[in-house]
């Protein structure tokens, strides 16, 4: 099985065996599409590297979303 294909245009700068921070965001923003979504569940799951990703994006979002509340 091949890494998560969720890369940005710029394959080279990328891991290939882990999600790309974009696709990271578009997640926590709930902008995926279901398949997209269920993929990096099931990738993160297993991925300790992305489920930090992951939480560092989720707390960046609360963070503006606090912020923009005041």
């Amino acid at each position: 099985m091949s890494g998560p294909q969720f890369l940005p245009d710029d394959k080279e700068s990328v891991d290939p065996d882990h999600i790309a921070a974009e696709a990271l965001e578009l997640y926590a923003l709930g902008r995926l599409s279901d398949s997209a979504a269920a993929d990096v569940e099931e990738h993160v799951l297993i991925c300790e590297h992305c489920q930090q990703a992951l939480a560092l994006e989720d707390a960046t979002i609360e963070s503006i979303r606090e912020a923009l509340r005041k």
